[in-house]
């Protein structure tokens, strides 16, 4: 069994990123914030260890964490796709500098055919 880390809902309908999902299924497991069913033990550990430092819950804890998570998919999906845009506008560019390009050697080959029939007509 593979753990992901990835986005689902939890039983309120609200986003949980603490969803566990199965390789073999592609379904997910169990959610962190339903009590750290199957969470990894060594988060398991760090979350209680952080409730403790913080007297705080450990429910607490694992929302606080969700919703940082959350903000950071956000940024990063963000940045993700600010990259692609910026991809695919330079791969836009490139092909119009290509056709450019292309465009500037068919009237560079124009040129010396006219220069060739001008110094035919002068000879």
């Amino acid at each position: 069994m593979l753990f992901l880390f990835d986005l689902c809902f939890d039983d309120y309908g609200g986003i949980s990123p603490w969803c566990y999902w199965s390789e073999a299924t592609s379904k997910p497991i169990a959610c962190a914030m339903r009590k750290g069913i199957n969470m990894h033990p060594s988060l398991q550990r760090t979350l209680v260890q952080t409730a403790k430092t913080h007297k705080t819950e450990e429910k607490e804890v694992i929302e606080t964490v969700a919703q940082h998570l959350v903000i950071h998919t956000i940024a990063l999906s963000t940045l993700v796709y600010y990259i692609t845009s910026n991809d695919q506008e330079i791969e836009r560019k490139q092909k119009q500098l290509d056709e450019l390009k292309q465009k500037a050697q068919e009237l560079d080959q124009k040129l010396l055919e006219y220069q060739n029939r001008i110094r035919l007509l002068y000879e």
